[in-house]
């Protein structure tokens, strides 16, 4: 799990700046991707992203079916959907009620993480008042929520005043895995 967590950590900036733009692929049913069709209104775009990820969206026909199929079953009604390819395998953005998604899957379409980016609000309440029972003066600017083999693990970024930080929350666990002064 190690060799999972510690670049997908090291990957996690990246991400609030890689979100699907408006102009993504919107399917019309979670069956347009099990059955491996391209949506009528799917367009590929320039996707400029870090870590070895195609700067291009992948056509629906190029991606492995196993993962359309994994993909279509976990994100139900997603408003923008881009499929890339990266060293890896395949590598899923998705938007769904605000909140940004993004799926891996290795190049036989086994689902590898998932992670979603939200703000404060849709964090669980328990998570929140873990965070502000210790951190009661910061803001919480963002969130990223991973899913790794059946376990969670929150990334909660925040600032106060002089200090900006992420706290990592994991079952049950928290620690500060970055801080520096403003």
């Amino acid at each position: 799990m190690k060799k999972i967590i510690l670049p997908l950590i090291a990957g996690l900036l990246a991400f609030a700046a890689i979100a699907p733009r408006a102009h993504a692929q919107s399917p019309k049913g979670a069956d347009t991707y099990a059955k491996n069709k391209k949506p009528e209104n799917a367009t590929t775009g320039d996707y400029h992203v870090a870590g070895g990820v195609s700067s291009d969206a992948v056509d629906l026909k190029n991606v492995n079916k196993k993962a359309l199929k994994g993909f279509a079953r976990t994100f139900k009604n997603p408003e923008t959907v881009q499929w890339y390819k990266d060293a890896n395998g395949f590598i899923a953005y998705c938007t769904i009620n605000g909140i940004k998604n993004r799926s891996n899957y290795d190049k036989k379409g086994n689902w590898l993480y998932s992670m979603r980016s939200y703000a404060e609000k849709q964090l669980p309440t328990d998570i929140r008042a873990q965070v502000k029972r210790v951190y009661y003066d910061f803001t919480i600017s963002g969130v990223q929520e991973i899913l790794v083999d059946d376990k969670k693990i929150y990334l909660v970024y925040m600032r106060d005043d002089t200090v900006c930080q992420t706290v990592r929350i994991s079952e049950d666990e928290m620690d500060v895995i970055a801080s520096y002064h403003q």
